[in-house]
């Protein structure tokens, strides 16, 4: 009898043990979220935004009374990560030699050349959307847009290990529908003395601006410029850089931009 009673308390000993220790180490990948563990991306932050620049002037040839006309010149496609959501503001981020790019204005003796961006989320919804903040140097643009509500995205503390995994969802070549978001992923290569980073991950045209997450799901860095020859290296910000931009745009125009 004090036999069986021994074993029955050795046996729930056994229970007992493994239960923790299973429960521990469900705990530490909940927390961590290794690369094998992060799959889900959160395509219903991505967003395709396009710029429509039109020339607006007042036709005198048209008919005999002056009447506006628009002239579409040029439409521009890029990436973007809707990242954070206060009160009917959705904020954007994507590059910067999207937001700015220049046409040329000079072939215009008068009449105006206005710019509309749009964004276009997973979901086949357009969203109004505006420049508010921009960063040549660093390649940055903010863009904020009435898109709805979303789950906001952090911004990692320091970038990745050389090696580690790293993913991005882009539109290149405008390569985006309803329902339908390009995933990518690459592996992080390191950033030399001026802040550039590398990583091995296919990007194209069409690309740029997409934010590059690591395998906590935090942004790290954004794609900016690509290899186009080699086909697999992307290059973009360190996540300094990008802290610094929201900080400096918070500052700027007094807004409380949490990340």
């Amino acid at each position: 009898m004090l036999k069986k009673i021994k074993d029955y308390i050795s046996l729930r000993h056994i229970i007992y043990v493994s239960i923790a220790v299973v429960t521990i180490v469900a705990l530490i990948i909940l927390v961590n979220k290794p690369p094998w563990f992060f799959q889900d991306l959160p395509e219903e932050n991505f967003v395709k935004i396009n710029l429509t620049r039109s020339y607006s002037d007042t036709c005198q040839l048209c008919s005999e009374s002056d009447h506006d006309v628009s002239i579409n010149l040029q439409q521009y496609q890029a990436s973007g990560l809707a990242f954070y959501s206060d009160s009917d503001i959705t904020y954007i981020l994507t590059a910067d030699h999207f937001c700015t790019h220049h046409s040329p204005q000079y072939l215009f003796r008068e009449g105006d050349i206005v710019d509309k961006f749009t964004s276009l989320d997973h979901y086949g919804d357009v969203w109004n959307s505006q420049v508010i903040y921009a960063d040549f140097g660093n390649d940055l643009c903010l863009i904020a847009s009435d898109m709805r509500e979303i789950e906001g995205i952090r911004v990692a503390s320091q970038m990745p290990e050389i090696g580690e995994k790293v993913f991005v969802i882009a539109a290149p070549k405008g390569y985006s529908d309803t329902g339908m978001s390009l995933h990518f992923d690459g592996n992080f290569s390191g950033c030399d003395d001026e802040g550039k980073c590398y990583f091995v991950m296919n990007s194209y045209f069409g690309s740029s601006g997409g934010v590059i997450l690591n395998s906590n799901g935090e942004i790290v860095s954004m794609v900016q410029m690509a290899d186009i020859q080699l086909g697999f290296i992307t290059i973009g910000p360190n996540v300094s850089a990008i802290r610094r931009f929201l900080d400096s745009a918070s500052s700027d125009l007094d807004l409380d931009i949490r990340y």
